[in-house]
Formats: C-alpha cells, sequence, structure tokens
C-alpha cells in the first residue's frame, strides 16, 4: 500500500490584533484534475475569495486605512453601474500616484487612484493561462469570474504558491 503524501500549508491568522500561526494538512491531489493524462491545477484551489472593496467616493485615505488595517495589498473600488463595474486600487498606485507625487490622500478620491478595467478570468482557466496574461499585461492580479460575478482574485504570490506545490507533485505548470 502506497503512503499518501501529505502537505502542511501555514496560516498567518489575526485574532483581536494578536497574530498566530496556524497549520492545515491538505490533501494535494485536490488541487489536480486529470486532463490530457496530466494533472492540473486549478484555479479555484489558489485564488482568494474575500474580496474587500471601497465605494468610488471614498478618500485614498479611508482605501488605505482598510489597506492597511487588514495587511492586504489592493482593494476594489465599486463604481456606480452594474454589478462589475470596478477598478481596483493597489498599494502600488497609491505609492505612486498619491504619496510619491505628496498628493495628500484626504484630497484625492479613490477613483481618481484605481485602474480600470480589471482583467479577469474564467473560474476554469488553468493557472499557466493566468501567468500568461499577467506578463503580457503587466499586472500583479488577475480577477476570477463566474459568469457576470466576481468570484475572486488571484495574485502573483498565489501563482508562486501554485508553483511550489506543483513542483513538489513532480509536475509543471502548464
Amino acid at each position: 500500500m502506497q503512503t499518501p503524501c501529505i502537505f502542511y500549508i501555514e496560516l498567518e491568522l489575526e485574532v483581536d490584533h494578536a497574530r498566530w500561526m496556524q497549520y492545515e494538512q491538505v490533501d494535494p491531489l485536490a488541487a489536480f484534475v486529470m486532463a490530457d493524462g496530466r494533472f492540473v491545477m486549478k484555479l479555484r484551489e489558489f485564488m482568494t475569495t474575500k474580496l474587500e472593496s471601497v465605494d468610488h467616493s471614498a478618500s485614498a485615505y479611508e482605501a488605505i486605512e482598510k489597506m492597511v488595517d487588514r495587511r492586504i495589498r489592493s482593494l476594489l473600488v465599486r463604481f456606480p453601474g452594474s454589478e462589475r463595474e470596478y477598478g481596483v486600487m493597489t498599494a502600488r498606485d497609491v505609492v505612486f500616484k498619491v504619496l510619491a507625487k505628496g498628493i495628500d490622500p484626504k484630497a484625492v478620491k479613490a477613483s481618481d487612484v484605481a485602474s480600470r478595467p480589471l482583467f479577469c478570468v474564467n473560474k476554469d482557466a488553468e493557472l499557466g493561462e493566468v501567468a500568461r496574461l499577467m506578463e503580457e499585461a503587466n499586472v500583479g492580479r488577475v480577477f476570477v469570474c463566474d459568469g457576470e460575478k466576481l468570484a475572486g482574485v488571484i495574485s502573483l504570490i498565489d501563482l508562486m504558491a501554485a508553483k511550489l506545490i506543483e513542483r513538489a507533485r513532480g509536475n509543471e505548470l502548464s
């Protein structure tokens, strides 16, 4: 009988402003499906599904507070209109478009800092396809859509984590 391969992932949790490390056992085969005789990692296994947002009329300062408080690198900026009317405001946008130029973050709106349109892929896209899109568009995150609805975001760090797991399995990104 073959011994199953077990991975442990490290999760950083914040509870009442105290940081805790937790290790969770994961089944590495859950991230793979058979396709054309090879294992393919699925996007949904690595994307972040909890998306934080601010209204387009919020100040850049309010957005910065939210990003720092939640220790995240980007926020969706909600614009009026349909459910898919979003932009993204990243830490890079804040530093380059506001702070480096000496602009008061309270005097500029999130909508003025946000990048539009979002780069999106279907929830069934393969990780290699996402990596190629990121390279071509020179972006650090791609949003994942399920039909007309945003389902999550996958970032550069998510792709690197997927690569590590894939290497451990002996496969390469497609």
